[in-house]
């Protein structure tokens, strides 16, 4: 049965993802375009859509990561990390958007 201590492993995988040393927390992140965790820089998280076609969101995502590393060589960028201002940051985002049960246990 997962725990507390389970929140630093990313989602199902069980990887613990560093940033400068320090175990991520991904509870208290928040989702970039669905894609980047905030704070956690060259991370792109693949998943489809939960109602709707998987393999359609899962085109639009990595594409969208395509891009944006296409941008990072063009302009010499070795690093992308999305930062979340206070005010936008949420509680619950996801449970409030889908009601299904699996998604609000």
């Amino acid at each position: 049965m997962p725990g507390p201590q389970d929140r630093y492993k990313f989602l199902a995988s069980g990887i613990e993802v560093r940033v400068d040393g320090e175990l991520v927390d991904f509870s208290k992140r928040v989702l970039y375009r669905g894609i980047m965790f905030d704070q956690v820089p060259n991370f792109g998280w693949v998943v489809g859509y939960l109602n709707a076609s998987w393999t359609l969101k899962s085109d639009l995502v990595c594409n969208w990561i395509c891009r944006l590393v296409r941008a990072m060589d063009r302009d010499k960028f070795v690093k992308a990390v999305p930062v979340i201002a206070g005010q936008m940051r949420t509680e619950g985002m996801l449970s409030s958007v889908f009601s299904s049960g699996y998604v609000q246990r």
